[in-house]
């Protein structure tokens, strides 16, 4: 099985903040390959994106009900799924190879003769869930 391996950098500063918990400034730069939703070729993304979280104490130590990012020890908060996260909103911005491709109009298929309705192939799936519903 032929694995490619994605490669990535964060970088974390963390600020402690009396009494407060603890401010996270992070800075993610990673690319990968995806396909252009206009033409379908692939190409390589790239992502350069910050975020910004602050990890608070837990309930029990305080009397102010604040949300709470991680666990009981703000030292061992796992912010993995928090850089997955920021990967994926800041992807799904720009789905297009170039800007020939983000100013294009949706390719239409024919289906069938000449009188038949021609349809984008980004909606052929609800079609079909559509058909099968009535």
């Amino acid at each position: 099985m032929n694995k490619k391996m994605l490669r990535f950098s964060v970088n974390l500063s963390v600020q402690k903040h009396a009494s407060f918990g603890f401010s996270v400034d992070g800075r993610i730069i990673t690319s990968f390959t995806r396909k252009c939703s206009s033409c379908f070729s692939p190409y390589c993304r790239k992502i350069d994106t910050t975020f910004n979280v602050w990890i608070l104490p837990s309930r029990a130590s305080r009397e102010v009900h604040l949300p709470d990012i991680g666990g009981d020890d703000p030292s061992l908060t796992d912010i993995d799924s928090l850089i997955q996260e920021t990967i994926r909103l800041a992807a799904c911005v720009k789905d297009t190879c170039s800007e020939l491709c983000a100013k294009s109009k949706p390719k239409l298929i024919h289906i069938g003769g000449q009188k038949a309705a021609s349809i984008d192939k980004r909606w052929s799936i609800l079609l079909e869930l559509k058909a099968k519903n009535l």
